[in-house]
C-alpha cells in the first residue's frame, strides 16, 4: 500500500509524509525506540522500492517534471495574499460540497464547546488528589486515554497539514487535489461534532447530530456542481450513435487528450489514430479511400493544416462540416463522392 501511494499519488505522498511524521513524533515522545526505528526503516524501504519500480518519479517531482516545477514555484514565489486566496478557494470546496456551507459554524461551535467544557472541567481537575499507588487498572486506563488522544491527533492533524500544504503548492485550484483527505477530514470533523454535542447535550445529542447531518446532506446536494457528470459531452455521444456506421480518424498531438473521447469514438465502425506529426501515414491507410468518415482533431493541433492534409490524402473527399466540439476535440464529418 505504501509503495502504491509513493508511485501513483500526486500529492498523496505529502499526506503520507505528515501521517508518518506525526506518528513518529508520538513514538519518540513515548520513548518507543524500536517502533520508531521500524517506522523509519519501513518508509525508507517503501520509498526505495518505489524509485526502483518507477525511476522517473524523482525527476518528475524534483527535476524537470512540469508539475513538480509548478508546485515548487508556487511554494517559493506565491505571496501571502495569493496563499490566503487559494486557501479560501479550497476551503470553499470543502465547505460547500461536503458540509453544506456549515463548516464555519461547525468550527466555531466546536471551538466554543471545547472551551466551555475545558473551563467547566478545570476546577475539578485542580482539586488536590490523594496520592495512591498506581494499580494495573489505573495504568490500563491511562493507556486507553492516551490511545484515544493519539488516534484523534492522527485523524485530524495530518489531514489539516496536507490541506494547508496543497493549498499552497497545488497547480490548479480544483477539488481533486484535496479529495485524498476528504474522508479523514469528514471523519475527524463529524467525530469532533459528535464528541462536543455529547458532552454538552448529554441526552439529546443524537437528535442534534442527526439534524445537523441532515442539513449538511441536503445543502451539499443543492450546492454541489454536477460538472463531473460531463453532460456537455451528450451531443457528441448522440452524434456518434447517429453515425455509428462510419469509420473515424482521430488526429491528436498528446495522448492524454484522447481519453475523454473514448465513449463516443467507441460507437463508430472503426477508429484509426494518427499523431499530428505522423499524419503522412494516412497515405498508407485503407481509410483514405472512404467517401465519408468522421474526423476528430484535438484543439491544440493546427486544425486548418490537418483538414487540408486529410482532404488532400483522401481522393474521394471534397468537403467537410463541423459537427461539434467538447473536451479537447473538434469533430468534423468529411464527405464526397465515391
Amino acid at each position: 500500500m505504501l509503495i502504491k501511494k509513493y508511485v501513483t499519488g500526486a500529492y498523496g505522498k505529502d499526506y503520507l509524509f505528515y501521517l508518518c511524521l506525526v506518528f513518529g513524533i508520538y513514538l519518540l515522545a513515548s520513548e518507543k525506540w524500536k517502533e520508531a526505528i521500524s517506522l523509519v526503516v519501513t518508509m525508507v524501504a517503501a520509498g526505495g522500492l518505489s524509485v526502483l519500480i518507477f525511476p522517473p518519479m524523482i525527476e518528475h517531482m524534483f527535476g524537470s517534471g512540469q508539475r513538480g516545477q509548478q508546485s515548487m514555484r508556487n511554494f517559493k514565489e506565491s505571496s501571502i495574499e495569493d496563499f490566503i486566496s487559494r486557501l479560501k478557494g479550497f476551503y470553499g470546496f470543502l465547505n460547500d460540497q461536503i458540509f453544506g456551507g456549515l463548516l464555519t459554524y461547525i468550527a466555531v461551535v466546536c471551538l466554543l464547546g471545547i472551551v466551555i467544557y475545558w473551563l467547566k472541567d478545570k476546577p475539578a481537575s485542580q482539586k488536590p488528589r490523594k496520592q495512591h499507588k498506581k494499580s494495573k487498572k489505573h495504568k490500563l486506563q491511562k493507556q486507553v486515554v492516551t490511545g484515544q488522544k493519539i488516534r484523534w491527533i492522527l485523524l485530524v492533524v495530518p489531514g489539516m497539514l496536507y490541506f494547508i500544504t496543497v493549498s499552497k503548492i497545488a497547480v490548479y485550484i480544483t477539488e481533486r487535489y484535496q479529495q485524498p483527505v476528504y474522508a479523514v477530514l469528514i471523519a475527524g470533523i463529524i467525530g469532533l461534532v459528535c464528541l462536543v454535542t455529547k458532552k454538552i447535550f448529554t441526552k439529546k445529542y443524537r437528535v442534534i447530530l442527526v439534524l445537523l447531518l441532515a442539513v449538511m446532506t441536503i445543502n451539499s446536494w443543492r450546492n454541489a456542481p454536477w460538472g463531473k457528470q460531463q453532460k456537455a459531452s451528450e451531443p457528441l455521444l448522440n452524434m456518434s450513435e447517429t453515425h455509428a456506421a462510419l469509420d473515424c480518424i482521430y488526429v491528436y498531438d498528446a495522448r492524454w487528450k484522447v481519453q475523454p473521447s473514448f465513449c463516443d469514438v467507441s460507437q463508430y465502425n472503426s477508429v484509426t489514430f494518427f499523431k499530428e506529426k505522423n499524419l503522412g501515414m494516412l497515405n498508407d491507410s485503407e481509410c483514405r479511400n472512404n467517401a465519408e468518415f468522421i474526423l476528430y482533431i484535438t484543439n491544440s493541433c493546427n486544425h486548418q493544416a490537418v483538414l487540408d492534409s486529410v482532404i488532400a490524402s483522401c481522393p474521394a473527399v471534397s468537403g467537410f462540416e463541423q459537427l461539434g466540439s467538447w473536451g479537447y476535440v473538434n469533430v468534423y464529418r468529411l464527405y464526397g463522392t465515391v
